[in-house]
């Protein structure tokens, strides 16, 4: 296996990249390295100032955004009526973390108004 030269890289982004000779390299910063030497996890970071050996370019995936999937996004019901211990006064309490988010103790008519207000 024959040893590749080096070629000129330009770290681009921010923060500080450290690679196989512990170098650290700063944003910006233009620098001599072999392109095995360039872990594919920085290829993004990196721009080869030099043309590349086509036997040394690996193909990099681009970034796909997945977006995560919360309780809160179907249109399901998050907060609801709850009967206190005594009779008459209500909460409206937030079903998915189950904590009680009015101050003090409602009448029923106006904790119902409540929830169809913070549900709408």
């Amino acid at each position: 296996m024959s040893e590749s030269k080096e070629i000129q890289w330009r770290k681009i982004g921010g923060g500080s990249l450290r690679y196989i000779r512990n170098k650290i390299i700063k944003p910006n910063e233009v620098f001599f390295a072999r392109p095995e030497e360039i872990p594919l996890a920085f290829r993004r970071q990196v721009v080869a100032l030099e043309d590349v050996p086509e036997t040394m370019v690996e193909p990099v995936r681009p970034f796909t955004v997945r977006k995560r999937k919360s309780s809160l996004d179907t249109k399901a019901e998050v907060y609801k009526v709850q009967q206190r211990s005594t009779n008459g006064w209500w909460d409206v309490v937030n079903s998915v973390s189950g904590k009680i988010i009015n101050e003090k103790s409602l009448r029923e008519e106006a904790a119902q108004q409540l929830v169809k207000e913070l549900n709408a």
